[in-house]
């Protein structure tokens, strides 16, 4: 390893070595197959914008001139996919999901849907008012995921299945659309050809809640090779937090205990059953900070590092100072030694007038972008 790099310090080349400020609240970050930065958050005015950062830290006059895109006051979520191009997916209203697609030079991609745009319809009460949808890729297809109003007044996550081309993919589950009825607050895995569904169930009251992993097939229906006909499940306390899929084929299934502040992490095998070579027998305990914990939901998909896990925990010790830190265990779930010290790295920040959120990723050579608090911080992965 080159002596003047390390990985978990700042990237030297990126703002020459130091945090970046930016005039947005970031809501999300992705690293560009280009080798540089795109954020997406609001302004003071509460005004979504998307801007593209080069590998220096400047803006990237490549994209849209080196201008944001104006995105309006409905918050989108952002992906980049293998080519570079930019999906973005946001509630239109209540019966719609708008999907867009634009090049990697900020420009839409008229070869999706129309003019680079597609509306997708909602054959129930629709998406609830201000959820955030999740926004999932993979080769041939995306995924698209929010609550919905079902059965009254119940909220309930479903995934819709977009192709290449925009168009609602009608032979997946329910003529595109797979409804998790029996989970709360469930998180999605794209698990090629199909997804997992990591939420919680909780079969009466006050029976206590189960962690359940649920994997889909290209269908949309329950792969009975998986677990125990389709499912893995554990008693826990209280609902989980997300989850994870590894380049290994194995899971995770994350929670955050507030009340002795760590992570507890479950390992789970690719035909769904407890991971014994994981931390101690399937279970790893991470110490984590009050406050704000995330996990990069890029760590261990095949285009990241799968040895490594990551995860931050935001801590403020004042409403405008903190710290952000950030861990990286083996894929055993041992400390990396390599990253920062014992495996832990910390970020101090100081809010920049009133900025808020923390959001960050993971990119193919486990370099690690942070943006807390209106800062960007590139750590570089090895």
């Amino acid at each position: 390893m080159n002596a003047s790099k390390q990985a978990g310090q700042l990237n030297p080349e990126f703002n020459k070595g130091q945090p970046l400020e930016v005039d947005i609240s970031i809501h999300f970050v992705r690293f560009t197959t280009e080798g540089g930065v795109l954020l997406l958050g609001d302004d003071s005015s509460g005004d979504y914008r998307l801007i593209k950062y080069d590998g220096t830290g400047k803006l990237d006059q490549a994209f849209n001139s080196g201008r944001p895109i104006e995105l309006g006051r409905i918050l989108p979520s952002v992906e980049v996919d293998a080519s570079g191009r930019i999906l973005l997916a946001s509630r239109q209203d209540e019966k719609h999901i708008i999907v867009q697609r634009y090049k990697p030079d900020g420009i839409l991609d008229a070869d999706f849907g129309e003019g680079g745009s597609t509306a997708i319809d909602l054959p129930v009460n629709g998406v609830s008012y201000g959820q955030v949808l999740e926004l999932l890729l993979e080769s041939r297809a995306l995924y698209l995921s929010g609550y919905v109003a079902l059965q009254g007044d119940i909220d309930v996550r479903v995934a819709i299945r977009v192709d290449e081309s925009g168009k609602l993919d009608v032979g997946f589950a329910e003529l595109g659309y797979k409804f998790s009825r029996n989970l709360v607050s469930p998180k999605y895995v794209v698990d090629e050809p199909g997804i997992l569904a990591m939420g919680t169930r909780r079969d009466g009251i006050p029976d206590p809640y189960y962690l359940h992993v649920e994997r889909y097939d290209g269908a949309g229906e329950v792969d009975r090779d998986f677990g125990n006909l389709g499912v893995w499940t554990k008693q826990w306390g209280e609902p989980g937090h997300g989850c994870l899929k590894d380049a290994g084929g194995t899971y995770k299934f994350l929670k955050y205990d507030a009340s002795r502040q760590v992570m507890v992490i479950f390992g789970i095998t690719s035909d769904g059953k407890d991971d014994q070579t994981f931390g101690s027998a399937g279970r790893l305990e991470i110490p984590g900070l009050p406050g704000v914990w995330s996990w990069a939901r890029s760590v261990g998909n095949e285009r990241a590092d799968y040895r490594f896990i990551h995860g931050s925990g935001m801590r403020e010790d004042t409403p405008d100072k903190g710290h952000v830190k950030v861990c990286r265990t083996l894929r055993d779930g041992n400390p990396d030694d390599s990253f920062g010290t014992e495996g832990t790295v910390s970020l101090e920040y100081e809010a920049l007038n009133g900025k808020h959120g923390l959001a960050w990723t993971v990119n193919a050579d486990g370099d690690i972008a942070v943006c807390v608090k209106g800062w960007l911080f590139w750590l570089l992965g090895r």
